[in-house]
């Protein structure tokens, strides 16, 4: 009972720290992205990279805590996304909950959370690990979680059983203060309203439409927000209120290089910051994109591969592109691209179920301007 009162406590303080969080996600059968902000401003925001292993997917976590480190919200390499939503009025339904299952404890929520990024791959399966361990510790928040094929869902816990809610559209959104339950607090609040409105509006969704909308639910004391383009591996990051300016955080890339700890204001000192106006919209034959800062060769998705992966780079402006596959003794594989292109964002799906496995070199070369290359891994 001392316990369920210092629980409750620690709730009430969480709510009085954390204002409406937006979360939102979208896809045009192209492209898969997802937008979120984070009001918790009280805390030094932190990411936490961990490299996958046999039995675990590849994680990045956004979160505030050392010790222990709490996730509230982050993609697995295999494009899994999820982000969370405390409830400013804790919803009276804890008595409802089973005692006999999981920790009761508020950090046990967040540490299902990192076992089911670090677990689970589609959203489908997220749902079936999130069932089976159903607790009252996850009675404070609601979640959404979307993949790499598009699929979402919002999870909230009341009386007692997961509720899932799935959208018939093509977008989903989620905020502290929109309930399945309208009992139990206002909905649908004014950013889920205007979210929602924007993402119905536009169907050719893009980075600069989920920033523009992220600028239109935004409040100033936030901490961060983030685009996730989850088809091609990258995150967007914009600290604080500042959405005038960004870094990109390529997922692979990142937990390739191991585990860290980092906070998001040290991330921005050490990597390049881009201005909001390279984000552009620019029509192709292929995709409605939107990069237009610089010539970039982006870490191939998945890595490693089996027997097909996607290779990415973007343009600045109308280039001759060569993309070559070599052999790690140089000798060349295939050439994938020998063409004139316009400024914008590329990408290749390559198959290599003819090779042998083993490491492999691609490399771009685009006209006398810039010449990149990175290795993969196929593994049969």
């Amino acid at each position: 009972m001392i316990f369920n009162k210092i629980f409750l406590i620690i709730l009430l303080i969480c709510s009085y720290r954390i204002l409406a969080c937006t979360i939102f996600t979208a896809s045009d059968g192209k492209l898969v992205l997802v937008g979120n902000e984070e009001d918790f401003y009280d805390y030094t925001a932190k990411v936490q990279i961990n490299p996958g292993t046999s039995s675990k997917y590849g994680t990045i976590y956004f979160g505030f805590y050392d010790n222990p480190y709490i996730p509230f919200g982050g993609v697995n390499s295999k494009g899994l996304f999820f982000d969370v939503s405390a409830y400013p009025e804790k919803p009276e339904i804890i008595d409802q909950f089973p005692k006999d299952k999981f920790t009761f404890t508020y950090q046990s929520g967040h540490r299902l959370f990192a076992k089911m990024l670090e677990e689970c791959s589609t959203v489908e399966e997220a749902i079936v690990l999130l069932e089976k361990y159903n607790s009252i510790a996850f009675s404070w928040c609601h979640l959404l979680i979307a993949d790499s094929t598009g699929a979402s869902a919002v999870v909230e816990w009341g009386d007692g059983e997961l509720v899932i809610i799935k959208s018939n559209k093509s977008y989903q959104v989620s905020t502290n203060f929109n309930f399945t339950n309208t009992s139990w607090g206002y909905y649908p609040c004014e950013r889920f309203k205007t979210a929602s409105s924007l993402l119905e509006q536009n169907t050719n969704i893009s980075v600069p439409l989920f920033v523009d909308i992220l600028s239109k639910v935004h409040k100033t004391n936030a901490i961060y927000s983030n685009v996730y383009d989850i088809t091609n591996g990258e995150i967007y990051v914009f600290q604080h209120h500042d959405l005038e300016n960004y870094i990109k955080i390529n997922v692979q890339e990142e937990i390739a290089n191991g585990y860290r700890l980092i906070s998001i204001s040290n991330l921005f000192e050490e990597k390049e910051v881009f201005k909001i106006d390279d984000l552009t919209n620019i029509d192709n034959s292929d995709n409605e994109t939107y990069l237009a800062s610089k010539f970039s060769l982006y870490q191939n998705y998945p890595n490693p591969f089996n027997p097909t992966t996607k290779i990415s780079y973007s343009l600045n402006e109308e280039s001759n592109v060569k993309l070559n596959i070599y052999n790690t003794l140089g000798s060349e594989i295939i050439t994938l691209v020998n063409e004139n292109q316009k400024a914008g964002f590329y990408s290749i799906n390559y198959s290599a179920e003819n090779l042998t496995s083993g490491f492999y070199i691609y490399q771009i070369t685009i006209g006398n301007k810039f010449r990149d290359s990175k290795k993969m891994l196929y593994l049969k």
